[in-house]
């Protein structure tokens, strides 16, 4: 059984974009080199980013969530970020991004933080 995480983001402004793809990557690269991270990826959808990666435990996640960079890149989300929205589920197989981009547009708390 696996854990997905699907983060949809949208940055203050254009002048912000430059700092969150900084964060973003290095939490990326962190992520993929992380025990119990199966992928890490980034995409964009309707005007919203999202950060989407599969975990093999919970344990894993937290343990990323509480080191470098990712906790760097939340320490500054509120100097770089206009909304954000994090979803995790299980899933018994990896899902496509696509499938768990809809999953996330499909969630009213999801679509409340848009504003």
């Amino acid at each position: 059984m696996y854990i997905i995480s699907i983060g949809g983001i949208r940055p203050k402004s254009v002048w912000t974009k430059w700092r969150f793809y900084r964060l973003t990557f290095q939490s990326l690269r962190h992520a993929r080199v992380h025990d119990g991270c199966v992928l890490a990826e980034l995409a964009r959808k309707n005007g919203v980013f999202f950060e989407y990666s599969v975990w093999t435990n919970k344990k894993a996640i937290v343990d990323f969530a509480r080191t470098s960079p990712h906790l760097d890149a939340m320490q500054q989300s509120h100097l770089v970020l206009k909304s954000f929205y994090n979803k995790q589920f299980t899933s018994s197989e990896i899902p496509k991004i696509s499938d768990a981009v809809a999953k996330w547009f499909a969630d009213e708390k999801a679509m409340a933080s848009l504003g």
